[in-house]
C-alpha cells in the first residue's frame, strides 16, 4: 500500500500530521463543493480523539464530537457507515506511515434523502412484486444494487483507497447522472493529490541530488543533538556512514571543543545563522582536521525552529598551504636581508681592501728600510701577514657579494666550502660550538664558487 505520509518527508522530517490532514482536508472540501448538489450534507476531518480538526463549515471546526456512535465507530479504525440523528456518516480512516492512525474523513448524506431513496425502493419493489411477483423481484434487486447500492460502494472503497494512498486506484465512470458526476469529481481530486505528490516528490529527489553531489559535508540535528541527516561527503570527510549515525549524538566534535559548539547551538536556537567559522573537528580514527562551519536553523510551517542544519568543509590543506606560504615567505625575506647584507659588505670590504693595499705596501717599503736584526723588522713582519690574512678575507666577502653572471666550470667544492667556513667562523658568535667534517679529497664538480659560498651561507646562518 502507498503511503500519503511518505510522499509529504522532505529532507530534514519536516512534513507533520497537520499538514497531511489539511492536504487531505483541501482536496475533500472540492468534493464537496462539487457535489453538495447531490445530497453530501458536508465533508469534515475528525481526529483521532473526536474532535472536529476541518469542516466545509467553518462554525464546526474544533468542536468535540459527543456522539457515542460516532466515537465508538471512531475507535474502530475501519470504514464504517452509522447513523447519528438527522445523517448517515460515513468514517473513512486516514492511514500514515507504519499504520499510524491520523483521523478519519467524514462524508455526511441525510437521513432523510437516504432513507426516501431506500424507501422509493422499496416501495417500487413492492409494487412490481405485487404486479409480477416473482418474476419482479429480481429486476428490482438488479436496480437498486446496480444503480445505487454498487456506485456507492464502489465510490467509498475508491474514496477509502485513496485516503489510504492508493492514487493508481482504477475508478470505473457509473453511467447515472448524479453517479457520474460524483465519479468524475473523485477522478479530478485524485489526478490533483497524485500531481502535488509528484511535484514534491521531484522536488525532494533534486534536493536530495543536491545534498549527495555536493562537495562540503552537509548534516542536520535536532535540538537535542541527534542527528537527522548525513550527506555522501559528511561520510567521506569523517569516515561514519550514515546508518552508524543517524539518531545519535554529532560525534565529530572533540571533547575540549564541546562548550564552544554548545555556544554555537545556544546561538543558532535563538535564530541566527553561524557562517565561515575555523573550528577543529574529530574524524572517526580520532585524527583531527581543521574546518570551515556554517549553520543555519531549520523552520517548520508555523516558524517554529525544530532542528539546526550544518555545512562544513575540510580546510586543512588550505591552511597547510598557507603556513607554507607564510615559511616560503620568510625565508625569501631572509634571503632578501642576506642580498642586502653581502651587498653592504662588499661595499665596505672594498674600501678596506683599499685600505689594507695601503698598509700593505707601506710595511713591504719600510722593510727594505730596516736593517736585519732590527726588532722593527720583526713587527713589520707581523703586519705584512696580517696584511695579507685580512686581504684574503676581504677578497672572500667580495667573492660572497659579487653578482656575476653563473658560469659553470670545473671546480673543487672541498676548498671553496673551507675557505666559506673560515669567513663564517668569524661572524658567528664564540658560544656556538663550529665542527666541520671535510674531506682532503678532490671534489670536483661542474658549478660556480659564488653560488657554493651563497649555498653555505644559507645553511649556516
Amino acid at each position: 500500500r502507498a503511503d500519503i505520509s511518505s510522499k509529504y518527508n522532505l529532507y530534514g522530517k519536516l512534513a507533520d500530521k497537520q499538514l497531511i490532514l489539511e492536504a487531505a482536508f483541501l482536496q475533500c472540501k472540492k468534493l464537496y463543493e462539487a457535489n453538495r448538489s447531490m445530497h453530501v450534507s458536508f465533508v469534515s476531518i475528525i481526529d483521532e480523539s473526536g474532535v472536529i480538526l476541518a469542516h466545509n463549515n467553518k462554525f464546526y471546526w474544533n468542536i468535540q464530537i459527543t456522539s457515542p456512535q460516532l466515537l465508538a465507530s471512531l475507535k474502530k479504525r475501519e470504514m464504517v457507515t452509522v447513523v447519528d440523528k438527522e445523517y448517515y456518516h460515513t468514517l473513512i480512516p486516514i492511514i500514515a506511515e507504519k499504520g499510524v492512525f491520523l483521523g478519519a474523513i467524514d462524508v455526511g448524506f441525510p437521513k432523510s434523502m437516504v432513507d426516501e431513496k431506500i424507501w422509493n425502493s422499496f416501495r417500487k419493489a413492492v409494487f412490481l412484486f405485487l404486479l409480477i411477483f416473482l418474476a419482479a423481484f429480481f429486476p428490482v434487486w438488479f436496480f437498486v444494487n446496480r444503480f445505487v447500492t454498487s456506485p456507492i460502494t464502489q465510490l467509498v472503497e475508491t474514496t477509502s483507497a485513496i485516503a489510504d494512498g492508493d492514487l493508481e486506484r482504477r475508478i470505473d465512470m457509473v453511467h447515472t447522472s448524479e453517479f457520474e458526476i460524483l465519479s468524475r469529481s473523485i477522478i479530478t481530486m485524485r489526478d490533483a493529490i497524485r500531481k502535488s505528490i509528484d511535484e514534491l516528490g521531484k522536488k525532494n529527489q533534486e534536493i536530495e541530488a543536491m545534498i549527495s553531489c555536493s562537495p562540503v559535508a552537509l548534516y542536520s540535528i535536532d535540538l537535542d543533538g541527534q542527528v537527522l541527516a548525513w550527506n555522501a561527503s559528511a561520510e567521506r570527510i569523517f569516515g561514519w556512514k550514515e546508518e552508524e549515525i543517524i539518531g545519535k549524538p554529532l560525534p565529530i566534535v572533540p571533547g575540549e571543543h564541546e562548550e564552544e559548539f554548545g555556544k554555537f547551538r545556544k546561538l543558532v536556537g535563538l535564530g541566527k545563522e553561524v557562517t565561515g567559522l575555523e573550528v577543529v573537528r574529530m574524524r572517526k580514527d580520532g585524527t583531527l582536521l581543521d574546518a570551515s562551519l556554517s549553520l543555519a536553523p531549520i523552520l517548520d510551517a508555523d516558524n517554529k525552529i525544530i532542528g539546526i542544519m550544518g555545512a562544513m568543509e575540510d580546510i586543512t590543506r588550505r591552511k597547510q598551504a598557507e603556513e607554507e606560504r607564510k615559511a616560503l615567505q620568510t625565508q625569501l625575506q631572509q634571503s632578501h636581508k642576506m642580498e642586502a647584507v653581502g651587498t653592504l659588505a662588499g661595499g665596505i670590504a672594498h674600501d678596506f681592501n683599499n685600505i689594507l693595499s695601503i698598509i700593505l705596501g707601506n710595511a713591504e717599503l719600510a722593510a727594505d728600510d730596516v736593517p736585519e736584526g732590527n726588532p722593527a723588522a720583526d713587527c713589520l713582519e707581523e703586519i705584512h701577514q696580517a696584511s695579507i690574512r685580512a686581504k684574503d678575507m676581504v677578497q672572500q666577502l667580495l667573492a660572497f657579494s659579487r653578482k656575476s653572471d653563473e658560469e659553470s666550470k670545473p671546480i673543487d667544492m672541498a676548498p671553496i666550502i673551507k675557505e666559506s667556513m673560515k669567513m663564517l667562523r668569524s661572524a658567528i658568535p664564540t658560544s656556538v660550538e663550529f665542527k666541520q667534517h671535510i674531506s682532503d679529497d678532490a671534489c670536483n664538480v661542474m658549478g660556480d664558487a659564488a653560488q657554493i659560498n651563497q649555498i653555505v651561507m644559507n645553511l649556516v646562518i
